[in-house]
């Protein structure tokens, strides 16, 4: 994900995610969007040049009314193949993975797809988005079952996560852990929303892995005027995300993902 291309980048994969505002169902609690029939028949004819292949999934059978913010339906580019755009009631994403090369090769994707929801939404002028998040997820093979990840993250990543000796004085508890789960989200200005950094033990080609992801998103007042705002957005969100993950892996880490 950085300008300068890794050759084997840690990229698991990279999401962009918007939502738009509900309207209230028949029943309390129940959100629906009353044009998701609609949308999906139009987007798909909207997609159909670029992302030919349909594939609806298992939950595409639950009714609209109880499957707000739910994806239903996939289309792809290429049969099993990314990167592809996914769409449900009140959500529309953008997934990459295999192909994703840099930024500026994904950004005219995100830009597109925001374009043709607000081209095929019925009354568009109504279409209010609630929130956009931009999620890109890392991992590399590491098994956090012999060796202590407290201790890798410290020495090749520069965070401290530890805790206290005296929790595991007089005891029986070994002090290395058998798997993690840490999150921090904090408030940014450009864009304006919540930047988020997740460390987590996970799965990496079958293999144990230590999986991170560096998330942005911007919900309700942050959003910006949309769509007009989004190219913007889009590229503040990355420019947080990108830094982070320079940082995180600057040294031995870039170096091991730059070996060919």
């Amino acid at each position: 994900m950085t300008s300068k291309k890794l050759k084997n980048p840690p990229l698991v994969e990279v999401i962009l995610e918007v939502r738009w505002e509900l309207q209230n169902g028949p029943q309390p609690q129940v959100k629906i969007d009353p044009h998701y029939s609609i949308l999906l028949g139009r987007l798909y004819d909207k997609l159909q040049d670029h992302y030919p292949y349909h594939e609806p999934l298992p939950q595409a059978s639950i009714p609209d009314e109880i499957s707000a913010y739910m994806v239903k339906q996939r289309f792809r580019r290429e049969k099993d193949g990314w990167p592809l755009i996914q769409l449900g009631p009140g959500i529309l994403t953008l997934n990459d993975t295999q192909n994703y090369n840099t930024f500026e090769e994904f950004r005219p994707l995100a830009l597109s797809a925001v374009s043709q929801l607000f081209e095929v939404y019925p009354e568009s002028e109504n279409l209010k988005i609630s929130s956009l998040l931009l999620r890109y997820i890392d991992a590399k093979e590491f098994d956090y079952k012999t060796e202590d990840i407290q201790v890798f993250l410290c020495d090749k990543m520069g965070i401290p996560l530890s805790l206290p000796e005296k929790l595991f004085q007089g005891s029986r508890i070994e002090k290395m852990p058998r798997n993690l789960s840490w999150k921090s989200s904090f408030p940014c200005n450009k864009p304006k929303g919540l930047a988020t950094l997740v460390f987590a033990t996970g799965v990496k080609n079958g293999k144990p892995a230590l999986v991170w992801e560096q998330i942005v998103k911007s919900a309700h007042a942050e959003v910006p005027d949309m769509p007009g705002g989004f190219e913007e957005w889009i590229v503040d969100a990355h420019n947080i995300t990108e830094s982070w993950f320079v940082s995180l892996i600057a040294g031995d880490l870039e170096q091991e993902f730059n070996n060919g």
